[in-house]
């Protein structure tokens, strides 16, 4: 068997962070870096088999070409 690195995770772009090997929801986060284009790259493992994947969190700048009120 050989060793897992973070080098050869799995990146996975997604809405809910979900463990690409087995599906779980269950994880644990072990690191979060902040990159220079504003995206927050997480190292997770999942609690239900083990394996270890990246999570890559990309930050939207938000619009300013609309404002929108609420109604009264």
């Amino acid at each position: 068997m050989t060793a897992l690195t973070w080098s050869s995770a799995p990146i996975c772009f997604v809405r809910a962070i979900v463990c690409p090997y087995c599906g779980s929801d269950r994880h644990t986060i072990v690191r979060s870096n902040r990159e220079t284009d504003r995206s927050i790259t997480r190292r997770c493992v999942c609690r239900t088999c083990s394996k270890r994947f990246l999570v890559v969190i990309e930050v939207q700048p938000p619009d300013r070409g609309s404002v929108v009120f609420p109604a009264e």
